[in-house]
Order: structure tokens, then C-alpha cells, then sequence
């Protein structure tokens, strides 16, 4: 059974991607028919529960999701078949539910192996591990999460005013699994520390965020004030190329722009 979640605001990016899933789908049932069953729709929760309760392994390919609930919802929804889920490595929860198999979804052998290993798993590995699945569902609900998120918030408070810090340009970092008090103190890259690593160093690999880059040159408004920028995009253009050019470089560029838009700003 699969069934494809997008959220409502990037349908139209993955037309392309549904559309060679789509025909994936009819080339298989043109095989074997009726082997996948393909639900191209948003199911409701009742139907989606009955359906984790009927299942043997549960998929999750997500390439870019940081708070998915679903693993959450098909272990309370299998405590009769004990089922097991294979969840990717870039969904937050992968971390912290025990016994989760985490694979690479780009990486189709390692998936293929994950599934086929939960599905022969013995049935005494899959009771051990579904039950600290169970307690980690029943234990750790949204209740317990804000109060540990206040509790934390309210620790960073105190030590920030012991420190005569100015509480209010905290913020802190929450989990699903743990709360981490984190002190206002920021340890920041020394110039040259990175110089040195940067010489020794044979090859290298650097990622640019073009749209942070890009900000003050397309939107200045939305400059911040007492940043030194970049003022033009002859010159970013130019730092890039030379750190592109240099040996052992391996550059990448972050954007939520499409290429052709990257072109249209800096050119061919």
C-alpha cells in the first residue's frame, strides 16, 4: 500500500516525482496486478489507523520532515501484530524511538534490506522492541513535552539572570525525546583556527546558503542592521567562482530558488 503525503503548499514542485511514482505503480500492477495498491488522496485518520493495524511493516521515505507522528500512530495502532517500521534518517523521530530500523531513502539497497529484515525478524525481538516502543508513546505525550519545555525555559531564566544575561534574547533547543538546557553562550568559530584547518586541509567541501547571501542584494529591507554584506551580485558571483576555482574545493549552494531563477539573478 502506498500512499503519497505532500504538504498543501508544494503540490505543484513534486508533479514531476508523482507522476514517475504513478507510472512505477502501473508498470508493477501490469506485472502482477493488484500488488500495490496506491491511495492518491488524503485519508482520514480512522481509515489510516485501520490500515497501521492491519499491516506487517510500516515505510516511511520522508526526505524532509522534522516532526512526523506517524511511526507514533502505527505503534499504538499494532499491539496486537507487534509490527516494525523502517523510518528515515532525516525524520526527527527516527532518533528516539528504540528499535526503529533508520535507513537512507536515496540509498534503495539499504531500504530493500531494511524492510527484509524486519519482515523475518522473530516474533521475541519483535515483542522486546514494539514493548519500549509502547512506553515511549505512553509516556512521552504532548503534555509531558510542554511541561518539559517550560521547565527548561524556566532553568535557562535563572541562570541567565545569575549571569546578569538579558533574558530576553533567549531562546532554547527542544526534542521530542529529551529537553537540553542550553546556556546564552555561543562558541564561535575562531578566524584563524579556520584558516589553519583550511590550509591543511586537501579536500574540502563548502555549502553556501545563496539565499542568505542573496537577501540584502534582493531584499535590503530585510538586511540586518550592523552586518557587513556583500552589495552586489557581480561580487558574490565572484567570491564563489574564486572559491569554486580553488583546488580541492567541492562547492555547493543552498537555495530555495529553482536553477532557472539562480541563472536569471547571476546569469549564465
Amino acid at each position: 500500500v502506498a500512499i503519497p503525503l505532500t504538504g498543501s503548499d508544494s503540490r505543484h514542485l513534486h508533479a514531476e516525482y508523482a507522476a514517475r511514482v504513478e507510472q512505477m505503480v502501473a508498470d508493477i500492477n501490469s506485472r502482477h496486478p493488484g500488488l500495490v495498491m496506491y491511495f492518491k488522496r488524503r485519508m482520514p485518520f480512522s481509515e489510516r489507523t485501520a490500515l497501521f493495524a492491519s499491516s506487517d511493516v510500516l515505510v516511511n521515505s520522508s526526505i524532509r520532515h522534522g516532526l512526523n507522528l506517524m511511526p507514533f500512530e502505527f505503534v499504538m495502532c499494532s499491539k496486537e501484530r507487534k509490527a516494525g517500521f523502517v523510518v528515515s534518517e532525516f525524520v526527527g523521530c527516527s532518533r528516539v524511538l528504540p528499535g526503529a530500523v533508520r535507513t537512507n531513502p536515496w540509498r534503495d539497497e539499504d531500504m530493500a534490506r531494511a524492510i527484509h529484515r524486519l519482515l523475518l525478524l522473530e516474533d521475541h525481538h519483535k515483542e522486546y522492541w514494539h514493548g519500549l516502543q509502547v512506553d515511549f508513546c505512553t509516556n512521552n505525550t504532548v503534555y509531558s513535552w510542554a511541561e518539559n519545555l517550560l521547565k527548561d525555559m524556566l532553568r535557562m531564566r535563572r541562570t541567565m539572570l545569575e549571569m546578569g544575561e538579558d533574558v530576553s534574547r533567549a531562546g532554547c533547543r527542544v526534542g521530542i525525546a529529551k529537553m537540553t538546557h542550553k546556556e546564552m553562550s555561543h562558541n564561535y568559530l575562531k578566524v584563524e583556527q579556520v584558516y589553519k584547518a583550511y590550509s591543511v586541509a586537501e579536500a574540502r567541501l563548502i555549502v553556501v546558503d545563496i539565499d542568505l547571501l542573496l537577501r540584502p542584494v534582493l531584499h535590503p529591507e530585510k538586511a540586518m542592521e550592523g552586518s557587513s554584506y556583500l552589495v552586489s551580485r557581480n561580487e558574490i558571483m565572484k567570491c564563489l567562482q574564486h572559491v569554486a576555482g580553488h583546488p580541492g574545493n567541492v562547492l555547493w549552494l543552498l537555495s530555495s530558488a529553482t536553477p532557472q531563477e539562480l541563472k536569471s539573478w547571476f546569469g549564465e
